[in-house]
């Protein structure tokens, strides 16, 4: 049995019309002479062949040579740098502390050590808690995840207080490490200390006899007031398109940039969109080459004022989106109490807003011994 593999068989008014490969093709010839039939090819298609028919078109054959050559010299260096779960920290700070490491776009691929580079990370960035890095194409992708407490500014690793923020009533205190000072339904000024970083030790008869000191740590819910002040002015600069606009394009070669553009922008204002993307052979498998173009669009500006509804809007959405980033913060809002006032030039919202909200706030503890 020869197991003869064809498909897409179709049947023609000459006979049937059938795809078979080159090597099943060659042991069609004993089957063909048994049974009297004539085969004729109607179509070569594949590398072979392609290949076989540029055979003496030398600088043809040579490009693909190089191509392949470049593609393959390519793949041997990072040429995107992927940062994923961060918050915290930005991009850029992820990429430049890389940069400082050796680990930068443009280079080999083979000195990327990832287990090396995944404990220098969570060595350095004291709130990233967990680090991966993968080489995938010409791509290095590192997945982090900070911790989700305090931010950096508010750690501290020395021994410290919680205090307060601003003036007002506790409304719940939960402390796990330290000495509260406070309870609930107590009222506390800014700069009160609510958790004490001092732990005092007493002996038996109730006598102190030593402290230690630790990071205080407690869940603090204070309702308090916060002053909310948002100015708009009435009158603006419109901008009005003339509708002229130029187009230049843009190629970046391993940081090399180079415009391309016939006619100057010789505008006085204009506005200017940058549309530019990196090359790629397949999704991970970036190229040192970035394509796109820059589009100048010219614009003229006109005086104009807002109506009153206009301005009160505007001071409205303001308002909702900071109450909107209060609340991502985890501040609960209880009441407010603000205003709008529009004069001939501008217009203001003012007033007080009544919260319920975490005091994190912390002091160095005053390190004293015990008597």
């Amino acid at each position: 049995m020869k197991k003869i593999r064809i498909w897409d068989i179709t049947k023609t008014d000459k006979g049937c019309q059938f795809s078979i490969g080159a090597a099943d093709y060659l042991q069609l010839k004993e089957p063909l002479k048994k049974c009297g039939m004539k085969l004729v090819i109607l179509r070569k298609t594949g590398l072979p062949f392609f290949m076989f028919r540029y055979r003496k078109h030398y600088s043809f054959v040579a490009g693909m040579l190089l191509a392949a050559s470049l593609l393959q010299i390519m793949s041997m260096f990072v040429w995107e740098i992927e940062v994923d779960g961060n918050s915290y920290y930005t991009d850029n700070v992820i990429v430049s502390y890389l940069q400082g490491n050796d680990v930068y776009v443009g280079c080999r691929m083979s000195k990327v050590m990832c287990d090396s580079l995944e404990q220098k990370i969570r060595k350095d960035f004291d709130d990233i808690t967990w680090v991966s890095a993968e080489k995938s194409g010409t791509k290095l992708i590192v997945h982090i995840k900070e911790n989700d407490g305090d931010n950096v500014a508010g750690k501290a690793k020395s021994p410290s207080d919680i205090i307060a923020s601003s003036d007002g009533v506790v409304e719940s205190i939960v402390t796990r490490c330290g000495t509260p000072l406070v309870k609930k339904g107590d009222e506390v000024k800014t700069g009160d200390v609510l958790v004490s970083g001092e732990i005092v030790l007493y002996n038996d008869a109730k006598e102190p006899t030593d402290s230690c000191y630790v990071q205080a740590d407690a869940d603090i819910l204070v309702r308090t007031s916060i002053q909310y002040e948002n100015t708009v002015q009435r009158g603006y600069k419109c901008k009005i398109y003339t509708g002229k606009k130029v187009t230049h394009h843009v190629i970046n070669v391993m940081g090399n940039v180079a415009e391309l553009g016939l006619i100057p922008a010789d505008y006085e204002k204009y506005d200017v969109v940058t549309e530019i993307g990196r090359l790629r052979l397949t999704k991970d498998f970036m190229l040192p080459v970035c394509a796109g173009r820059r589009i100048i669009y010219e614009y003229i500006t006109e005086d104009g004022m807002h109506s009153e509804e206009e301005v009160t809007q505007i001071l409205t959405d303001n308002y909702e989106n900071y109450l909107n980033k209060l609340k991502k913060e985890g501040i609960q809002i209880v009441s407010d109490s603000v205003k709008i006032d529009i004069t001939d030039v501008n217009a203001g919202m003012s007033g007080s807003i009544h919260v319920v909200m975490p005091f994190k706030e912390r002091r160095s503890c005053d390190v004293r011994t015990v008597d």
